[in-house]
């Protein structure tokens, strides 16, 4: 079974060979990014802007036949050797200002440059939201997997509008007085948690505020 993330096609070509049954369920969005990049032009690199260990962004590197560059931030963008056309495109759950701050110098950096903003729009979406909330709240309560990317990317967006931002995985991670009786409170959550977990969490914090 493939993940959403997606993986290469060398390991598809593997699986194959052993005669495994495969259910491939990668993502459509990650998909599309695959296909884009295998489609690269001739002598055009492929830039990739994203965590270079995120196995999302691993995939999307195996399926292009380009050379590959990985960047995190603005700051690698500027250092990085880069080639003189590439083709850029975005780990489906980064930050909208991530990408732009990287964006920017990339376009400061490489004469010719076919971007692609292939960030989720669902996930874009959730960040503004999220980032909404979050500046109106006393408490931000952010529910999700500690090693999920698109979390802990809504866990950062809301640490910068509101100090006391919870990253949780289960109601049991919320102690009693964390949260006060006249607390605004806004709950966000990553994109694979349940609807039945943020009801527990909402259960929870009326709870331990005594509301």
């Amino acid at each position: 079974m493939i993940r959403s993330h997606g993986v290469s096609p060398t390991l598809i070509r593997r699986i194959e060979a052993l005669g495994l049954p495969m259910i491939d369920l990668t993502c459509p969005h990650v998909a599309y990014i695959q296909q884009l990049v295998s489609k690269a032009e001739d002598g055009r690199s492929v830039v990739i802007i994203g965590e270079a260990d995120h196995p999302e962004v691993q995939g999307i590197a195996g399926w292009a036949s380009a050379p590959v560059v990985v960047l995190a931030t603005s700051a690698e963008a500027a250092s990085a050797a880069l080639p003189a056309r590439a083709l850029v495109v975005a780990q489906t759950t980064l930050r909208e200002e991530t990408f732009e701050s990287v964006l920017e110098v990339l376009r400061s950096r490489i004469p010719d440059l076919q971007v692609f903003r292939t960030i989720c729009a669902a996930t874009g979406q959730r960040q503004r939201e999220a980032e909404q909330l979050s500046a109106k709240a006393d408490v931000t309560v952010v529910v999700g997997g500690h090693n999920s990317s698109n979390t802990r990317k809504l866990y950062e967006t809301c640490r910068q509008r509101c100090k006391r931002t919870y990253l949780i995985e289960t109601p049991e991670h919320l102690t009693g007085g964390s949260i006060g009786k006249d607390d605004v409170v806004a709950v966000t959550a990553g994109a694979s948690t349940p609807q039945w977990l943020l009801e527990r969490v909402c259960r929870r914090i009326r709870e331990i505020s005594g509301c």
